[in-house]
């Protein structure tokens, strides 16, 4: 049944104490539709209200109302004491009211396909709302674009996956308002330190080029791991913490390390003697492996657009080019998904490991958005039975890995890289290789 007044009478009507958990489930679902199906009928009225005060008087006296534009290209002016009025209804700030009208002018006027699945209860409304914010800059034709590519992904991925998608296509369309985006964002590299403390410790915030993010998540992981394997038994999110203390003594950084992998040190003078790790300060510490999708067009600069950087999301080929100028390259030939040798061992290795990991960025649990680089393997039939082969292998974290093995559900793999969930009580879910979820029974 669509969303809408015979819904809410018969969900009315509905006894809940009267319900077992899989109707819940179903009443659940169908008040969420009827959630979205509210929402979009509110954002609709907010979008008649403003377009009913798109005039102001002539001319515009100081102090006067005048026409202010919250939307984006394509939406009509607004009488700036209309924000106060809604505001006052609506118990909200001047600037959270203005937000609010901005997003209706948008849904209608920009984006009618993504407020027509919103009143279809098919998408939630944080899906619409970050649609508008991250097309507001764009032209009129050039969201009328965007909506066209986004639409089919708006219902079935998950939050990181559909932000990326959003965002690649952003940089398709228009590579330099990508170029400018990210030229403003790099104005807000910083690194803070909140001045007060809490029974002697202190948090901080960084933001910084992700490619540095990436290398310092890795190094603060690897100081992890050394810690415990020279005995540190607290829990790996506080031996991270711990990291920072080490990394930010470079000399007692290189001689644990060294001490770690059996190597010789001398931690003042920077000098290594050949020990069984190798000898080297650079073998010591590991270089960390940065993943950059792209087409050779793209690396050759002969095309711009979206390009990957795995743990990070999309960016734009100038951003892959620069990053990659300043690391040693090995470029990987493209694997082919469905033609990957089967292999004897019970585990994923080498070309296999990446051929699984290619075709499932993500988890594979409904809207999960682990990235699978350091996911475990899991053989949807299970050997004996089943083989190590790229259709029946696939990358669920380690929670994921766990409900399918430990809890009441099940998982089959019918094609390569389509995956089929069946629930406790009786649910089908199928998440296909873009990580796009379909409930289908």
């Amino acid at each position: 049944m669509p969303p809408g007044g015979q819904l809410f009478a018969l969900l009315a009507s509905v006894e809940l104490a009267d319900l077992d958990a899989e109707q819940a489930l179903t009443y659940v679902a169908a008040m969420e539709r009827l959630a979205r199906h509210a929402e979009a009928l509110r954002l609709a009225g907010l979008a008649q209200f403003a377009d009913c005060n798109g005039v102001v008087a002539e001319p515009v006296l100081p102090g006067a109302a005048k026409l202010v534009h919250p939307g984006g290209d394509g939406t009509p002016g607004l009488d700036s004491f209309a924000i106060d009025e809604y505001a006052a209804e609506a118990n909200l700030s001047h600037g959270s009211a203005e937000h609010q009208l901005g997003i209706a002018l948008d849904l209608r006027h920009r984006l009618p396909r993504v407020a027509a699945a919103l009143a279809a209860g098919q998408i939630p409304s944080w899906r619409a709302r970050m649609v508008v914010e991250a097309t507001r800059s764009l032209s009129l034709a050039q969201v009328r674009l965007v909506e066209a590519k986004i639409l089919p992904l708006l219902a079935g991925l998950g939050g990181k996956r559909l932000e990326d998608a959003v965002s690649a296509v952003l940089i398709d369309t228009d590579p330099e308002a990508a170029a400018a985006r990210a030229k403003a964002a790099a104005r807000l590299r910083q690194v803070t330190i909140d001045p007060s403390g809490v029974d002697g410790y202190k948090s901080g915030y960084f933001c910084a080029d992700a490619a540095d993010v990436i290398r310092f998540d890795s190094s603060l992981d690897l100081v992890a791991d050394y810690l415990g394997q020279l005995g540190d038994t607290d829990p790996k999110a506080e031996r991270r913490a711990k990291a920072l203390a080490v990394l930010a003594d470079p000399h007692a950084a290189l001689a644990l390390m060294r001490q770690a992998t059996g190597a010789h040190t001398d931690a003042r003078t920077d000098t290594a003697a050949t020990g069984p790790a190798g000898g080297s300060g650079a073998q010591v510490f590991p270089q960390v492996t940065l993943y950059v999708h792209l087409t050779r067009d793209q690396y050759l600069g002969a095309r711009d657009g979206a390009a990957t950087l795995e743990g990070a999301g999309p960016i734009s080929t100038s951003q892959a080019l620069r990053l990659l100028g300043h690391s040693r390259v090995r470029v990987q030939p493209v694997i082919d998904l469905d033609n990957v040798p089967s292999s004897d061992d019970r585990f994923s290795r080498g070309r296999m490991r990446e051929a699984v990991v290619l075709k499932n960025p993500t988890c594979i649990f409904p809207g999960c958005p682990r990235n699978s680089r350091r996911n475990q393997h899991d053989h949807t039939v299970a050997v004996p039975d089943g083989k190590t082969a790229i259709d029946n292998l696939a990358p669920p974290c380690p929670h994921h890995h766990n409900l399918k093995t430990h809890g009441d559900w099940a998982l089959a793999q019918p094609f390569n890289g389509i995956y089929l969930w069946r629930s406790p009580h009786g649910r089908i879910y199928l998440v296909d290789r873009t990580g796009t979820t379909t409930r289908v029974a």
